[in-house]
């Protein structure tokens, strides 16, 4: 369990140290490099990694029944998979989807409800483990993943205006950013 409480300052500082990489990278390039998408990869694992072992160890357990919990957990956690699923599967390439890659849009499938589903699929899924694990910790790793996310977001979205352009801001103003109904074209 002590792995957890030294695993998250490293996060920190790798989170800090790649967000400059792909910032750098996102004003300058038309993709990422191969590190910077490498460190983005590690950030995820090492992330998830931190939150299962909080979840696993019930780090500041939670005051809820491990049924209830276990239950509700299970459903985000299938919910968030296939949401996170359905978002790479419409990328269809490793390389569009790591950010290595930027010939295209994706603006179909799963990506007409959602900017963003591969990361709301994958904050359910954390939520999901943390719910089961019962881990106050576990939920605290999943605010600070959606609050790295919406930093990530902003860099993002400007990336993808720059290149893009009409393109991208016709696909935001009718897709919502994270879930929801498409807006129809005026």
């Amino acid at each position: 369990m002590w792995i957890v409480y030294v695993g998250l300052p490293i996060f920190v500082l790798l989170a800090a140290c790649v967000s400059r990489r792909v910032q750098r990278e996102y004003t300058t390039q038309d993709k990422l490099s191969a590190l910077t998408a490498l460190g983005v990869w590690v950030i995820y694992l090492l992330h998830a990694g931190l939150t299962g072992l909080a979840a696993w160890y019930a780090l500041w357990p939670l005051p809820v029944d491990k049924t209830v919990s276990g239950a509700i957990g299970g459903v985000v956690v299938f919910f968030g998979l296939a949401f996170s699923a359905a978002g790479i599967i419409a990328f269809r390439s490793f390389k569009r989807m790591s950010g290595l890659e930027a010939t295209k849009l994706v603006t179909s499938g799963i990506y007409r409800w959602s900017r963003n589903p591969q990361n709301v699929g994958w904050g359910l899924v954390l939520l999901g483990i943390a719910l089961i694990g019962r881990s106050t910790i576990a939920l605290l790793l999943v605010v600070l993943f959606w609050l790295v996310f919406r930093v990530y977001l902003v860099m993002e979205e400007r990336y993808l205006e720059r290149l893009f352009e009409e393109e991208w801001r016709r696909y935001r103003s009718k897709t919502p950013r994270f879930l929801g109904y498409p807006k129809k074209e005026v």
